[in-house]
């Protein structure tokens, strides 16, 4: 198959800025909590899509009709969920850990369109969903149940691998979320613009998230939405909107120019590499020789399944 120079380029670019938005989050995650990092990412982003939305169209926005709303509130709930999970997911986790658990998300895809389409699994797809979940389920139960050598002995030892298999969990369950919410957004996409869909979603997404502060803030003389950490990190912020933006426009121009299947083959293992580069320079996570075979093993699973 021929690929363009540019259809790569773009390719590499949006892997990286993924991978980077997802460490923007990491960062704020330890600053934030998982409903006011949620809020504020949501809010900044929405202003973007509508720019989009102006820029590539002359036409007057219009309320989308009713049969719009309900796949829309579903994508909403499951946005909701899946956002906070992986907040609080790679709060509790090394991002080299969990970020490699985002590759079970075409498995469950291959296995729901198996289960409820009646969609065939090929041979070599097969193959990759057993390297995927053997390789990933060898990942968490190494590193989160199996005590490290850099694990504090004690309760303190304890604790710590607790933390990261409660933030394993969360990201599994972020996984099965990202299969299940394109679904949703497909049957959003053929009744308005892209950029209408978005730019409502991030804003749903935000007004959501801020009726939960306001909830859990009753009776409290603060409310819940970071005032002090959007001073202190709003560096961080910016850079989480701004990676995002580069995510997704890079994204665009790539699956113009090639199979969606090779694009989130390539995306997701470069994304991997990413996290353990990162992990490393921003978060000091240990890089070992068993983790990098692993993840390795991981990606040529992704490519067996989506190529």
């Amino acid at each position: 198959m021929d690929i363009s120079g540019w259809a790569a380029v773009a390719v590499v670019i949006s892997s990286l800025s993924w991978s980077l938005f997802d460490s923007s989050r990491k960062k704020l995650s330890l600053h934030f909590t998982a409903l006011s990092a949620v809020f504020w990412l949501m809010l900044l982003q929405a202003p973007l899509f509508v720019l989009y939305a102006v820029s590539v169209t002359s036409e007057r926005w219009l309320l989308p009709a009713s049969d719009y709303w309900w796949p829309a509130g579903l994508s909403l709930a499951l946005n909701v969920l899946s956002s906070l999970w992986f907040i609080d997911s790679v709060r509790l986790a090394p991002l080299s850990l969990a970020i490699p658990l985002l590759s079970l998300t075409p498995v469950f895809s291959s296995l729901g369109g198996y289960l409820i389409l009646n969609e065939s699994i090929s041979l070599r797809a097969a193959a990759g969903i057993a390297v995927i979940v053997a390789s990933t389920s060898f990942l968490g139960w190494k590193t989160a149940v199996h005590p490290a050598k850099t694990a504090k002995p004690g309760i303190g030892g304890a604790l710590e691998k607790a933390k990261i298999r409660r933030g394993l969990l969360l990201m599994l369950g972020v996984a099965l979320l990202f299969a299940l919410i394109p679904v949703f957004d497909k049957v959003c996409l053929g009744r308005v613009p892209m950029s209408e869909h978005a730019s409502l979603q991030c804003l749903a997404v935000a007004v959501a998230v801020a009726v939960v502060i306001f909830w859990k803030s009753r009776g409290r003389e603060s409310l819940g939405f970071g005032w002090s950490s959007v001073k202190t990190h709003r560096l961080w912020l910016l850079f989480a909107v701004v990676f995002a933006a580069f995510a997704l426009g890079a994204q665009f121009a790539a699956i113009r120019n090639m199979p969606v299947a090779f694009f989130e083959a390539f995306k997701r293992s470069l994304g991997l590499v990413f996290s353990l580069a990162f992990g490393r320079i921003l978060f000091g996570e240990a890089v070992t020789f068993l983790k990098v075979a692993i993840i390795g093993l991981i990606a040529l699973g992704v490519f067996f399944l989506l190529t």
